[in-house]
């Protein structure tokens, strides 16, 4: 039965769903897909659980809200911002592989770990994590397409750049702060410096 919401709780602003699917994320990211629960999460956000039936039938609705949310955020988001900042191909790679560098948290990282984690054990997370890795490098393919290769060099290059992507948050965790940024930029020199329009396309 739905637990109505207790007074002290009706004079604090309501919660949406995006803040439950906010925590959820990080307790993906903390924790794993099972400590994904009601009652664990009202109790880190000081609400009952009336609040969150106001904005979700069950768990599985949250789980599927979460995966799309991860989605929006983590690579439609991303690339609509990389777009937005430059029309050329060449910039719009070196914009993407920049934001590696300046990645805000390494949290991002573990709830990006926490899904891929989740998607061994079950087979909706699994499509969905496909289906983000498909976007993602089919994003870079069209880039790397654009800036002269063929398409079998740009499906490759495209592997090797999201490897790269992947393989920055790991290590990430592993080493300082100290120096990161400009290891990212020699990185990025490594694996653009000789796309054939690349450098030279217009701005």
């Amino acid at each position: 039965m739905v637990t109505l919401a207790t007074r002290s709780e009706s004079s604090r602003p309501r919660l949406g769903r995006a803040e439950w699917i906010r925590e959820a994320q990080r307790v993906l990211g903390e924790t794993g897909i099972e400590a994904v629960r009601v009652e664990p999460l009202a109790a880190r956000l000081s609400v009952s659980k009336g609040s969150f039936y106001w904005h979700f039938r069950d768990r599985d609705e949250l789980l599927v809200a979460l995966l799309d949310a991860w989605r929006q955020r983590a690579t439609q988001a991303v690339i609509q911002l990389v777009d937005s900042l430059s029309d050329a191909p060449d910039q719009r790679l070196r914009n993407l592989l920049g934001l590696v560098a300046r990645r805000p948290e390494d949290r991002d990282f573990w709830v990006e770990i926490g899904f891929r984690d989740w998607a061994r054990r079950d087979r909706r997370a699994r499509s969905a994590v496909e289906s983000v890795d498909t976007e993602r490098v089919g994003y870079l393919y069209r880039l790397l397409l654009a800036l002269g290769l063929s398409e079998e060099d740009a499906e490759a290059r495209a592997f090797l750049v999201y490897s790269y992507i992947l393989g920055e948050g790991v290590v990430h965790n592993r080493v300082t702060r100290v120096g990161r940024p400009d290891r990212v930029e020699r990185c990025v020199r490594h694996l653009l410096s000789d796309l054939p329009k690349a450098n030279g396309a217009s701005r």
